[in-house]
């Protein structure tokens, strides 16, 4: 698929970017990356299989990505470190926790059992028909995804050439 092929825009990077979307909504833009890549996982592919990134916000807030085509079971899930706790995301089950350091306790959300993961790319293909059919604006315009792709060709530079890549 296109995802193993550069001719087509694939690696890690470019296909697995969405963490950088969510960051930035989170923490604003990003004004540095520092990357490493490479082809680890002896998979016959032309494109990074793994990918290291250190994001400096303009906010201050440092952040570090993994990316890889390799772990199995496949993991996506996010941890926010705070002076006063820790607040953690695991996308295979909708888990939030949050530790609170004052209250030395840890708390958590769950989804319901209601909740039908496909509903959400449903919702996303209506919202898009929708922006298409009556000219709503969409959620995520193109200016999120100029951001994005400035933040992952920033990282594809920085691995490249081994040094922190300002991208503001």
């Amino acid at each position: 698929s296109y995802s193993a092929r550069s001719d087509l825009g694939g690696g890690v990077l470019l296909t697995l970017c969405h963490p950088f979307d969510y960051l930035r909504w989170f923490f604003g833009k990003v004004s540095s990356v520092l990357a490493s890549d490479g082809r680890n996982g002896g998979l016959e592919i032309d494109v990074e299989d793994t990918a290291d990134v250190i994001l400096n916000f303009k906010s201050g807030v440092l952040g570090n990505v993994h990316l890889d085509y390799l772990e199995q079971p496949s993991e996506h899930n996010m941890r926010i470190i705070g002076e006063k706790g820790v607040i953690y995301w695991d996308n295979s089950n909708g888990l939030v926790k949050w530790y609170q350091e004052p209250l030395k306790k840890w708390n958590e959300i769950r989804l319901s059992d209601e909740f039908d993961r496909n509903e959400m790319y449903l919702s996303e293909m209506k919202h898009f028909l929708s922006c298409m059919s009556k000219h709503n604006q969409p959620i995520c315009n193109l200016d999120d995804g100029v951001e994005n792709l400035r933040i992952v060709l920033g990282a594809k530079e920085s691995a490249k050439k081994g040094r922190l890549v300002n991208i503001l």
